[in-house]
């Protein structure tokens, strides 16, 4: 377990008598453990997302949901950082320069995900680029069984005269 000092009156100045609070070893490791795998997800959920170049739907709409992701981790950091200030003796003073920066990567995350509204328009034409290839390779294989039928139907009745 640890020990923390803390002032009497619970105050922030120097002033004053202070009272010894413990606080259990396992209650840090919880936290500890928590904001680190908070924090983890964030990052891999941001490079896996900046991984994915988005050339049809499908791989948009999976880079979307990874950015999705990205953002529920975030708040989920932030809402350690405050049961922190909440469970321990730490204040909220001390924890909001954390608090301001994961609430920048928010921002930010949003702001990239603004940007790419455009991205799902180019995704869909290369969409119905690929279905129009698609069904132009399909004619194609059924011209081409249609004419070998004539030819073997002009063939059979050419040796029956």
């Amino acid at each position: 377990d640890y020990y923390v000092f803390l002032p009497e009156s619970g105050s922030t100045s120097d002033a004053g008598n202070l009272v010894l609070k413990e606080v259990p070893a396992w209650k840090i490791e919880y936290y500890r453990k928590e904001l680190w795998e908070n924090a983890k997800a964030v990052s891999a959920a941001v490079r896996e997302a900046n991984s994915i170049y988005a050339y049809y739907p499908s791989e948009y709409y999976a880079r979307r949901n990874l950015q999705d992701i990205a953002v529920a981790k975030c708040f989920a950091l932030h809402d350690s950082l405050l049961r922190v200030t909440e469970d321990f003796p730490v204040t909220l003073k001390n924890v909001d320069p954390i608090i301001q920066i994961v609430k920048k990567e928010i921002s930010a995350i949003r702001d990239w995900r603004k940007g790419e509204n455009c991205v799902l328009s180019i995704c869909m034409q290369h969409e119905e680029q690929r279905r129009i290839a698609a069904i132009k390779k399909l004619e194609a294989q059924t011209d081409n069984t249609d004419s070998e039928k004539v030819r073997e139907k002009h063939t059979v009745s050419s040796k029956g005269k």
